[in-house]
């Protein structure tokens, strides 16, 4: 690759120059440093801001909004990531965290959200974070852990990794409007994990959280989404014999669509299950297998699914009387 920009001043600007009309001043003032920044952490040739502002440049049309432009920033850098220049991915996460902070910042502005222990009584009163964090917690240790958060490890976070948080796990509000950063997330997490502990409970929420915000740790996907929250499910997974009767095989349905409805998946065993004859006296059929019960499990996968467009794991496995039902069923949605 060759530039014609070795210093990268002339795209800096030409990239910040863009938004000069669309942003507030301390916004813009905030994206050349976010750029600059860039320069210095990816000095290779390979990184330039001139490759960054061609690609930039071919995506905008005449009536692209400051939002359309934001993302095609963003997304120009995702696109110049190869096998050559892989840390364009990082670049890209800066960018997107960008776009990410500038809209979470006028939403904490409107609705006068100025610390973190403001927003956690917003947050509690809209039924978004859980009451017992305020309960046990009280508001001097809840702005002592707000000294905890460090933003500059925002920028560990590879595009695809940030873009997945910020859809799935930061809190957003009823008409999915974000109002809580990934840093808040993981101290937010920190704060649920480390509430009953008896000495040195301050220490602890420290020390979960910078293992969390390093990317030390990674949690499982309900306690990444419920930890901190009303419906705080922190498992992934969850067993169930399911008993010999139509009461008892629809009472484990109901209890996996609640698990599954929270992000957790189950494991059916069936058993203990002989089948329709059993359940179903009056049947002259000899049929006797329990497929049926199998299916609407698995419909109950579909539709309970925590997250949209994905699906939780459910295993069965069913020993029955039956030769022709002794099946094992491996069912995994992803």
């Amino acid at each position: 690759m060759q530039t014609t920009d070795p210093t990268g001043i002339f795209n800096r600007n030409k990239l910040s120059e863009e938004f000069s009309n669309v942003l507030p001043d301390e916004a813009r003032l905030k994206l050349d440093a976010i750029l600059l920044e860039i320069q210095t952490d990816f000095p290779e040739i390979c990184y330039s801001l001139e490759y960054l502002n061609t690609k930039f440049r071919s995506f905008l049309t005449p009536q692209s909004t400051c939002g359309q432009k934001l993302e095609s920033l963003f997304q120009a850098a995702a696109e110049l990531t190869t096998a050559e220049a892989p840390k364009w991915e990082f670049i890209a996460a800066r960018l997107l965290y960008f776009q990410f902070s500038f809209h979470l910042k006028q939403e904490e502005t409107r609705r006068e959200l100025s610390d973190f222990y403001k927003k956690l009584v917003y947050l509690t009163r809209q039924n978004l974070y859980g009451s017992y964090i305020l309960e046990h917690y009280s508001r001097e240790e809840l702005l002592l852990a707000e000294t905890y958060l460090k933003a500059e490890r925002n920028n560990l976070f590879t595009f695809s990794g940030l873009d997945l948080l910020l859809k799935r796990y930061v809190i957003r509000t009823h008409d999915h409007i974000p109002l809580e950063s990934p840093q808040e997330m993981f101290l937010g997490i920190a704060l649920h994990l480390a509430m009953n502990e008896r000495n040195d409970r301050m220490l602890w929420v420290k020390k979960f959280y910078d293992m969390l915000s390093r990317l030390e740790v990674t949690m499982a996907t309900p306690t990444l989404s419920n930890a901190r929250k009303p419906y705080h499910q922190l498992s992934s997974c969850f067993i169930d014999t399911v008993p010999d009767s139509l009461e008892g095989i629809y009472r484990s349905i109901d209890n996996f669509a609640k698990v599954s409805k929270f992000g957790g998946g189950m494991g059916m065993y069936f058993g203990r299950t002989s089948g329709s004859d059993w359940i179903f006296p009056a049947r002259t059929s000899d049929s006797s297998d329990c497929n049926g019960y199998i299916c609407c499990d698995n419909g109950t996968v579909v539709v309970c699914s925590a997250f949209d467009g994905d699906h939780d794991t459910l295993w069965f496995y069913h020993a029955a009387p039956c030769a022709s039902c002794a099946v094992y069923f491996s069912l995994l949605y992803t």
